[in-house]
C-alpha cells in the first residue's frame, strides 16, 4: 500500500511538472508574481487553483440560481393555495356541514 501510495505521488509529480512545461512552451504560459516569473510546475498548480477557483464560482451561482427559483415556485404555489382556498372556502365549509349532517352513526351503533 505505501509503494503505491509512493508510485501515485511520483505519477502525479511527473504530470504536473511535464503538463506545466506544454502549457509554457506551446501557450507560452508565464504567471509572474511580484517580478518573479514562475516556473512550469507552478505555472500549473495557479492555473489549477485558477480553474478551481472558477469551477466553484460557477458552482456557488448555479446553487444560488436553482436555490432563487425554488424558492420562488414555492412562493407561487403557497400563494395559489391560499387564493384558491379563499375562494372556495364557502363551499368546502357547506361540504364538511352536509357530510356531517348526513353521515350515519352505524359505527357508534355497534359498540
Amino acid at each position: 500500500m505505501f509503494k503505491n501510495l509512493l508510485l501515485i505521488i511520483l505519477i502525479a509529480i511527473l504530470l504536473v511538472y511535464s503538463l506545466g512545461s506544454i502549457a509554457e512552451s506551446w501557450l507560452d504560459l508565464q504567471f509572474v508574481i511580484d517580478d518573479d516569473r514562475l516556473d512550469s510546475a507552478q505555472t500549473l498548480v495557479a492555473a489549477v487553483a485558477v480553474g478551481a477557483g472558477l469551477v466553484l464560482l460557477g458552482v456557488l451561482l448555479a446553487a444560488s440560481l436553482f436555490g432563487v427559483l425554488v424558492l420562488a415556485g414555492g412562493c407561487v404555489v403557497i400563494a395559489l393555495l391560499v387564493a384558491g382556498l379563499s375562494v372556495v372556502w364557502p363551499a368546502l365549509l357547506l361540504m364538511i356541514l352536509v357530510i356531517w349532517l348526513f353521515k350515519d352513526d352505524k359505527d357508534a351503533q355497534q359498540y
